[in-house]
């Protein structure tokens, strides 16, 4: 009697590893304008020039008049005296001048004043506006990697058995 018993086992296992890797890549620009106005500076400057001008102007007239009256009166007086023999004539001349000087002075003075004033204003204003600009850029780049690993073991396990059995008998 021939007994014959086969046993075969196979054993599969299967282990996958697989990995991913995720890259996020973020570019950031942040741009700030800053605009600064200073103030404005506005400056005035008047100039007044006054001139003034004053003429006296004085005139003086003298008038003098001056009448001279003479009056002359002459008296002739004649005395005749006779006696027996003589006989005497007495004349006699009076002369009597009068003089009357008459002065009459008059004076007139007139004085004229004259002003006149001259004002000149000049202004003149300035302004003037400073402005300042400045532009801020930020740029910033920030890149994120994620890395996710997944592993996957598969065992997989056949038993696989084969009996075989031969029986013989000889007699």
């Amino acid at each position: 009697t021939t007994k014959t018993t086969t046993t075969t086992t196979t054993s599969t296992t299967t282990k996958t590893t697989t990995t991913t890797t995720t890259s996020t890549t973020t570019k950031t620009t942040t741009t700030t304008t800053t605009t600064t106005t200073s103030t404005t500076t506005k400056t005035t400057t008047t100039t007044t020039t006054t001139t003034t001008t004053t003429t006296t102007t004085t005139t003086t007239t003298t008038t003098t008049t001056t009448t001279t009256t003479t009056t002359t009166t002459t008296t002739t007086t004649t005395t005749t005296t006779t006696t027996t023999t003589t006989t005497t004539t007495t004349t006699t001349i009076t002369t009597t001048t009068t003089a009357t000087t008459t002065t009459e002075t008059t004076t007139t003075t007139t004085e004229t004043t004259t002003t006149t004033t001259e004002t000149t204003t000049t202004t003149t204003e300035t302004t003037t506006t400073t402005t300042e600009t400045t532009t801020t850029t930020t740029e910033t780049t920030t890149t994120t990697t994620e890395t996710t690993t997944t592993t996957t073991e598969t065992t997989t396990t056949t038993t696989e058995t084969t009996t075989t059995t031969t029986e013989t008998t000889t007699t």
